[in-house]
């Protein structure tokens, strides 16, 4: 779970800004256009948190707090009152806060109202006013919380200090009272006493830190040396082992790389032992090293990746080596536009000087006062100037955005995502969590952990850790880790994803599965497609498969295949515009939508008539296939009995389409 301040917008905004921000462009453009109206944007906000057609259901639910409206749209009026009897703050009155919970964790409600008290409290905001919404419209759950500031009773503008390290700690609490999933806050105890620079090395370029190295290596040997050593010369020759050197460095010593410099730490750091004052006080004021001869150091520091698949050391090695080569094209061609706009600054300079020179002798003003003249040629240099200080900016940056350098986990990222399993892997390598996620979970099978895939023809979505996110066409979402596979949002073609997926990976080993009993259907029945070949650890999920397969054994007729189309359609209706399908009777007539054709199988194809709401199924044959040879999908149609009826009966309301081809394919 992540708990941070959003943008809220400028001073005296209100909540305006708050909701131009939160829906984009479009809510910017809004509020733009009310000017002063701060209604408009507090519109846009309610909008946004709880226009359930825009958002196609995505908004899971919303909530007041501390108001005396319960309805969201008066509660926004009665927040934009109470900001308005504070005229003494300058800053912005509003707050908005986002809480993000990972991909696949889904708490409950009273849960996440918890989380969010708690959390408010946290930042000194807790008897405030505010409104909250859930929002599902992305693979994880994500709360918009937009709190006043102003207290309703003291309006005093709370002031929300230091909101960033108390959020963090916060929201550490949280996740072990809610056995949610531990997510990294980049608090103290978790960083390890790393320095602020050591972690980002190793959160963004995947590289050990110096201070890291130094603390899994040099330790025991420093450590040592500084409790039973008999003075500074051990200690130096101690880290001489490691290419260490110990130096002295304001008030204290640091332990330092002996070939670059740039490389140090603070050795209290290492160990409090290290420390200056402990050193001092054991062995007297600091000493050089000794000019004497020193053996070879049996370690030094080298960034060593934290990638530990096989295949890291050879992408590491091409990954900095493109990175060099991407560098050194970048600055040749910087230098290159430097030289051609230092040649275009001396043609300038050059032209100028002359007309200057020219005003001065009296042969260019042509009658007309020099001094205007001048300061009409002064004029006309600055804007030539003006536009090539901006055509040179955009120059430089275009050359800058052509010749970027990712960094590693970018790298990596960008070849998984085409397809690199060996980048992927090393992805997946780096990634050290422990998943408690405990539902629509695929597990992976302890012989094929090590077995990836990048589907590169459903566009994936590689992150930094090496999962995969796949995003259906009816909104489901699969998630392909290293050691399972999450469905966050089940939908029909996402099961039917994650089943090809778990095949593909598994083989023919049992997939264990473990979630809610409408994920465990949704798989059973996706298992039924054909050449899905997937069995199930659990028994009665394999006993209900089994089953159902028995029941719905094929035939080879051509109506037993139309049958298990009109039974599949019936069995996933759409939730949006939920349609009966039945076999078109010979006495059905009247007015009708044609739908278009679809082939069921490999032999057989239908019309699709819509009546209402009932879409009527006719087998295509050769006597009724010219029916529909010009006839476009969505054209309004008159139906005659099918007893004794030619294709001709079919008459069309709604236009032809003479090039379109039969063979629609809904």
């Amino acid at each position: 779970m992540i708990a941070k301040a959003g943008r809220a917008g400028g001073a005296g905004s209100g909540f305006a800004k708050l909701g131009a921000y939160v829906l984009g462009e479009k809510g910017g453009k809004r509020a733009a256009k009310a000017g002063r109206g701060e209604p408009v944007g507090m519109a846009a906000l309610t909008d946004y948190m709880l226009d359930q057609e825009r958002h196609s259901g995505k908004v899971g639910w919303s909530r007041v707090t501390n108001c005396a409206a319960l309805d969201p749209r008066r509660a926004i009026r009665e927040i934009i009152a109470t900001q308005a009897k504070n005229t003494r703050a300058r800053g912005d009155k509003s707050y908005h806060l986002i809480i993000a919970f990972p991909p696949g964790e889904r708490p409950a409600r009273e849960q996440i109202e918890d989380i969010e008290d708690r959390l408010v409290a946290a930042i000194g905001l807790g008897d405030h006013q505010r409104i909250s919404a859930l929002h599902r419209d992305k693979d994880h759950l994500h709360l918009h919380v937009a709190i006043n500031r102003v207290h309703p009773e003291t309006l005093r503008c709370g002031r929300a200090s230091h909101d960033y390290a108390r959020l963090a700690e916060a929201a550490a609490e949280l996740e072990v009272k809610h056995g949610l999933f531990r997510s990294n806050h980049g608090l103290r105890a978790e960083r390890g006493r790393k320095p602020g620079r050591a972690w980002d090395m190793e959160v963004h370029q995947r590289r050990e830190s110096f201070a890291a190295w130094v603390a899994r290596t040099a330790r025991p040997a420093l450590t040592d040396a500084a409790a039973v050593g008999d003075g500074w010369q051990e200690l130096h020759q101690a880290a001489a082992r490691f290419g260490l050197t110990i130096q002295p460095r304001g008030a204290g010593v640091v332990i330092r790389h002996r070939d670059e410099a740039a490389l140090m730490m603070k050795a209290s750091a290492v160990d409090r032992a290290l420390g200056y004052g402990a050193l001092t006080a054991k062995w007297g004021s600091y000493q050089p090293p000794a000019e004497i001869g020193q053996a070879p150091p049996a370690a030094v520091y080298e960034r060593p990746s934290l990638d530990r698949s096989p295949a890291g050391p050879d992408l590491w090695k091409t990954y900095q080596a493109g990175r060099e080569a991407m560098r050194a094209q970048r600055a040749a061609a910087l230098d290159e536009l430097r030289g051609k706009n230092a040649a275009y600054l001396d043609e300038v300079r050059a032209h100028y000087d002359t007309q200057f020179r020219l005003l001065k002798t009296g042969r260019l003003h042509m009658g007309i006062d020099a001094r205007i003249r001048t300061k009409a040629l002064k004029e006309e240099r600055a804007k030539l100037m003006a536009g090539f200080k901006a055509r040179a900016a955009e120059q430089r940056q275009a050359i800058r955005d052509s010749h970027q350098v990712k960094q590693w986990s970018d790298w990596l990222r960008a070849r998984a995502e085409v397809g690199d399993l060996d980048a992927l892997g090393a992805l997946r390598s780096m990634d050290n969590r422990q998943h408690n996620f405990t539902e629509s979970l695929i597990r992976v099978p302890e012989e094929a952990v090590g077995k990836v895939l990048v589907a590169t023809s459903r566009q994936p979505n590689v992150g930094k850790n090496g999962e995969i996110t796949y995003r259906v066409a009816d909104g489901g979402v699969v998630v392909d880790e290293a050691r399972e596979i999450r469905v966050p949002d089940t939908t029909r073609a996402s099961a039917v994803l994650a089943l090809s997926l778990a095949k593909e990976r598994f083989g023919e080993a049992p997939l264990t599965v473990t979630g809610d009993p409408a994920f465990r259907r949704a798989l059973i029945e996706a298992s039924m497609l054909p050449g899905a070949g997937v069995s199930f650890a659990d028994p009665g999920m394999q006993a209900e498969r089994e089953r159902l397969l028995a029941e719905r054994a094929p035939t080879n007729a051509p109506e037993g295949a139309v049958e298990r189309f009109i039974r599949a359609q019936n069995r996933w209706p759409d939730p949006k515009a939920p349609l009966t399908y039945r076999l078109r009777e010979p006495g059905d007539q009247g007015e009708a939508v044609f739908l278009g054709v679809k082939a069921v199988d490999e032999r057989q194809s239908v019309f699709l008539w819509r009546q209402g709401e009932a879409v009527m199924v006719e087998p295509v044959t050769a006597e009724n296939r010219a029916a529909i040879r010009n006839l476009r999908a969505g054209a309004n149609v008159t139906l005659f009995r099918l007893a004794g009826t030619t294709a001709q009966e079919h008459t069309r309301e709604g236009g032809s389409t003479p090039e379109r081809e039969e063979g629609i394919d809904l």
